[in-house]
């Protein structure tokens, strides 16, 4: 999701050693790599980000109705 070109986040899976692992770039100015083992399985992944109230939530889901916070960070 991209606000502008200093304000931007990406997020998804990155396989690492054979772990999945979630994985964030937040970029307000500078980056900010974040990235945590995901422990469902990776070959059924969700991921949403939604922006309420001028904040950016990343959520993650291993069966579409159950959602966890990953990530939530105010917008510019």
């Amino acid at each position: 999701m991209r606000v502008d070109e200093a304000h931007w986040v990406k997020a998804g899976i990155e396989m690492s050693d054979g772990n999945a692992l979630l994985s964030s770039v937040l970029t307000v100015g500078q980056s900010d790599w974040a990235t945590a083992i995901y422990g469902d399985d990776p070959a059924d992944f969700r991921m949403r980000a939604t922006v309420g109230r001028g904040v950016l939530r990343l959520q993650v889901s291993a069966d579409g109705r159950t959602w966890h916070l990953t990530e939530a960070v105010a917008l510019p």
